[in-house]
């Protein structure tokens, strides 16, 4: 295993402004060096790198390193690796893709995928980048963002990403609220969902309702609120995905609603007796259309 400063420029793939390396990490781990431990992972016991967040102004640099492998650009060349002193974590964000940083004295390194037994340690910083990162995503893709409606979406995995319970949300709630307030779009942070976290309260969510009795007020939408509406930009792949997922669950969930046989399946305008059906409509909304 190499130390970072001896392994050159072919493990580099971009520079930052300040002409520091950007290299990727992959099945890493993170450990004090404070606290020697015999393992597999080589002696030092495997922390969070979330622990870098108690290190105070002004305390020096952190006895935690990083270990894992590099690869190069073209992923021909990789090497195990052992780090400096970590100086800080961070998260990039991005409505495409966003990243989860570590910085040394030496370099950057964007951390791909934690290794198999270090998996459970970096459950909080996961939680932290991923629902931080997705919530972000949201309050730019459907603002202004509900907190009931982030719940419901952060329930569901997203991409590579894993699902988050309300609990997981709470858990986090004020470094969540920390991270939206520093960002440079106030979106996030002057979402409903925020708001809702500031106040430190668990939501009250709607009962789920059998199949065939559906809530009367549930997700009702009012002609004044329609006439408000704008089209918002163009979804990611991955946003639309999951849109349609729910899409589908909502159509589902009618076609089991006992009164929602008459739009169950098209209309046959012979039997039916309205032989100018299809000449009036264009395209066919029935439940089974849609889903199809």
């Amino acid at each position: 295993m190499k130390k970072e400063h001896e392994i050159g420029t072919l493990y580099d793939h971009s520079n930052d402004t300040d002409g520091k390396p950007q290299r990727e990490l992959l099945e890493f781990s993170i450990h004090s060096t404070r606290e020697p431990e015999v393992s597999s992972r080589g002696g030092y016991r495997m922390v969070s790198v979330c622990d870098l967040d108690e290190l105070e102004a002004g305390q020096g640099p952190s006895a935690l390193i990083a270990r894992g492998t590099v690869e190069d650009k073209n992923g021909q060349n990789r090497i195990e690796i052992e780090t400096g002193f970590l100086k800080e974590w961070c998260i990039e964000y991005s409505i495409q893709e966003p990243k989860l940083w570590i910085e040394t004295e030496h370099a950057w390194y964007r951390l791909i995928a934690p290794a198999k037994d270090y998996i459970d340690v970096h459950e909080l910083a996961r939680k932290r980048f991923e629902i931080c990162a997705r919530a972000n995503i949201l309050a730019v893709e459907f603002e202004p963002l509900k907190y009931a409606d982030a719940v419901s979406f952060l329930a569901c995995p997203y991409g590579k990403m894993k699902e988050n319970s309300e609990a997981d949300i709470l858990s986090i709630r004020d470094f969540i609220v920390e991270q939206a307030a520093n960002l440079e779009d106030k979106r996030l942070y002057q979402s409903p969902f925020v708001r809702e976290l500031k106040k430190g309260k668990r939501s009250n969510p709607r009962p789920r309702s059998t199949p065939s009795k559906p809530s009367a007020t549930e997700d009702l939408i009012t002609t004044e609120a329609l006439q408000q509406w704008v089209p918002s930009d163009e979804y990611n792949i991955e946003v639309a995905g999951l849109l349609l997922k729910r899409l589908e669950a909502v159509v589902n969930k009618l076609m089991k609603d006992k009164r929602a046989v008459m739009f169950s399946v098209p209309v046959d305008p012979v039997a039916q007796n309205c032989p100018d059906y299809l000449s009036v409509i264009k395209k066919p909304m029935d439940l089974s259309t849609v889903k199809d």
